[in-house]
């Protein structure tokens, strides 16, 4: 008999049944997800593994020594944010021996080169520590998400293969011949392999599994159903889920009865309704593709992409293509296969309005480890750097201003699905979002009763005058009715707590300062939250924002190859205490052969005074190749000064082959 994606789904109806107590997709609505790393996230001591590192050189590629025991000791790092579930990486034993890639042996520290998948990896601890750590984590009310890999087993060194080591694929008959990919082809992506090889110039290959054959779909519907059942697994993450046959990954969500989300590294839209068929959810790249572009540097006004109109029809696209289906996409603000988004702008204004685009449009949030604490490495292997190997501590830092800025919108997020009710379901989740208003650097959205406005202006802009309308009833999405404010009512913008009042049209004025997003809500449905304690009014928000703070910008000259990019790097909080990991990116939009001007701006401490350095980084490497930190680097932020240039400074030297003039 030929096992289909139909038998499995008949076949799983008991094990659905049975999984009653699991988080299905209108659940997995409702939360927000912290994805973890697991070799790079917290350590723990295991005695028995002595060989594990204490530290970790990340261009080495190799384990540095996270364990599912570390995950659990930061628990409270991870809820303080307002997350209400986590992912974590593969858990799989891996392929042990190095493969060699550009001169480095690389280790299967990410979790994604299985070579048993019946047995777990020993790097990151026992089958009672992670039962332990999927333990705490339900006590906390909390949900678990796994990352599997169905696609491909892991690399070797070599060639020919040995099929041998891979347990249970121990034949090439599990395998597809290997091909290069056609990634215009949709069937070269399904059977062809993922890597590099000789062929291609480069050192290996991800042996593809034939995921449409009976044998292969009956061994993974077998173990992802145990595996579930086992170790109480809430959802899955799908890894390379566009190089999987559809077929296999219905089979896969029926058989685990829990939500699946897929990787689907599309930018365009098209492929995602199809997509969508198959299993219950999708990362949204063509919203992060979009969101990027939209902070992304230079961005002009003949820019088609590097705006928020750009941004505006790629949502508007998705959700023609997905009408009610958005909810499940997964809407991220890094990833570990992607540039950190502080490698595009260090300016932590444009941060934070990336983040409100991405926890608060249609679908489910998730944040990658580091985000929190501005992680602003531009490539592979440095966007996947450690935690626990920052200096000063900085690494769980709960007192850093991105970590406190989501756990605002998580809470805030939180509270609104659980009290805008309709029936049983979420007005907030239920709809999707709607744009109200964009021009070339701003995009407003209604979603619910919330209306967010996002900038790509940054640090030091001047302040800008928005009045947002009404928007029109005969333009809303008939599920959501009338969007906008309500006449004579007071909302709460929760980033900065500041009280405004619409008028009797139901218009809102309001500036954007240094910026800044704004996120509005009835302010009196907000009453016991919690989110604001302190509410500000207009004029005092006014004058609050020039009260302890200077928006300083940085304008260094420095002359830079094709290929190369420029961080600066200081010892104050804003600056990233020193922790190359959170280095400021600088923007070269103004950069000239005649004068190669790199840019950033801070908010810094009146009266302090802040010792700073620049380091040239490789954009294609990430490695750094020189720095300059001595000389005339030190920076006195003069209240007296700034609040006479109107609350901003500015920083001027140049870089030369000879160090800082």
């Amino acid at each position: 008999m030929k096992l289909t994606a139909r038998s499995w789904v008949t076949g799983a109806v008991a094990l659905l049944a049975s999984a009653a107590q699991a988080l299905d997709a209108e659940g997995w609505k409702r939360q927000s997800i912290y994805q973890v790393m697991t070799d790079r996230f917290a350590l723990a001591v295991v005695n028995d593994e002595p060989y594990l590192p204490r530290s970790c050189n990340v261009s080495a590629q190799t384990y540095c020594g996270g364990t599912w025991k570390g995950i659990e000791s930061q628990l409270d790092y991870i809820q303080g944010m307002g997350f209400t579930a986590i992912w974590i990486s593969p858990i799989v034993a891996q392929v042990e021996a190095p493969v060699t890639d550009g001169g480095i042996a690389v280790e299967a520290y990410h979790g994604y080169w299985a070579r048993d998948i019946y047995a777990l990896n020993r790097r990151f601890g026992t089958k009672q520590d992670l039962k332990d750590l999927i333990k705490a984590v339900h006590a906390r009310g909390m949900y678990f998400m796994l990352d599997v890999a169905p696609n491909h087993m892991g690399p070797q060194p070599g060639q020919p293969l040995n099929y041998s080591i891979y347990s249970p694929f121990n034949s090439s008959r599990f395998f597809h011949p290997y091909c290069r990919i056609d990634y215009t082809d949709t069937t070269s992506k399904q059977t062809c392999w993922e890597g590099w090889s000789k062929e291609t110039g480069a050192a290996f290959t991800l042996p593809d599994l034939r995921t449409e054959d009976d044998d292969v779909l009956r061994i993974y519907v077998s173990w992802i159903r145990n595996l579930v059942a086992e170790y109480s697994i809430d959802g899955l993450r799908i890894d390379a889920a566009r190089h999987v046959q559809p077929s296999m990954l219905t089979a896969l969500q029926a058989a685990a009865g829990v939500f699946s989300i897929g990787e689907f590294s599309e930018g365009d839209v098209a492929p995602y309704v199809g997509f969508l068929d198959a299993m219950g959810g999708a990362f949204n790249f063509p919203q992060y593709y979009a969101r990027i572009d939209m902070f992304q540097s230079p961005f002009t006004a003949n820019s088609i992409t590097a705006t928020p109109a750009n941004f505006a029809s790629q949502m508007a696209a998705l959700q023609a293509a997905l009408p009610n289906r958005t909810a499940t996409l997964g809407s991220f603000y890094d990833s570990h296969d992607a540039k950190r988004f502080a490698s595009v702008s260090g300016d932590m204004a444009k941060g934070k309005n990336a983040m409100v685009l991405a926890m608060l449009v249609d679908g489910i949030p998730v944040v990658y480890q580091g985000a929190e604490q501005r992680f602003s490495a531009g490539q592979n292997p440095y966007y996947r750097a450690p935690l626990f190997n920052s200096p000063l501590h900085a690494q769980y830092r709960t007192d850093s201003d991105m970590y406190k800025f989501i756990r605002q919108l998580n809470r805030f997020r939180s509270w609104v699905v659980a009290h805008e009710q309709n029936g049983t379901r979420s007005n907030f989740i239920q709809d999707q979002a709607r744009v109200v208003f964009n021009d070339s650097h701003n995009l407003a959205f209604a979603k619910g009763e919330v209306i967010a406005v996002a900038t790509n202006l940054g640090l030091a802009s001047d302040p800008y005058n928005l009045t947002l309308p009404a928007p029109s009833l005969s333009n809303s999405i008939p599920s959501q009715g009338s969007i906008g404010f309500h006449p004579l009512t007071n909302y709460m913008d929760i980033v900065s707590c500041t009280q405004f009042k619409a008028n009797k049209d139901g218009k809102l004025s309001f500036q954007l300062i240094r910026g800044y997003p704004r996120v509005f809500y009835p302010a009196a449905k907000l009453t016991n939250s919690g989110l604001c304690g302190t509410v500000l009014d207009e004029k005092t928000e006014t004058h609050a924002h020039g009260k302890d703070t200077c928006v300083v910008t940085f304008e260094m000259e420095v002359a830079t190859s094709f290929g190369e990019v420029v961080y600066l790097l200081g010892d104050a909080p804003q600056l990233g205490s020193g922790d190359i990991l959170q280095a400021l990116a600088l923007d070269s939009s103004l950069y000239t052969t005649e004068r190669p001007l790199w840019t950033v701006a801070a908010e810094l401490a009146l009266g302090s005074t802040v010792a700073y350095g620049l380091l040239k980084v490789s954009a294609n490497s990430g490695e750094e190749l020189s720095r300059w930190m001595s000389g005339n680097n030190t920076i006195v932020v003069n209240a007296g000064a700034c609040r006479k240039a109107g609350g901003r400074l500015v920083v001027r030297t140049s870089w030369k082959t000879n160090g800082i003039n």
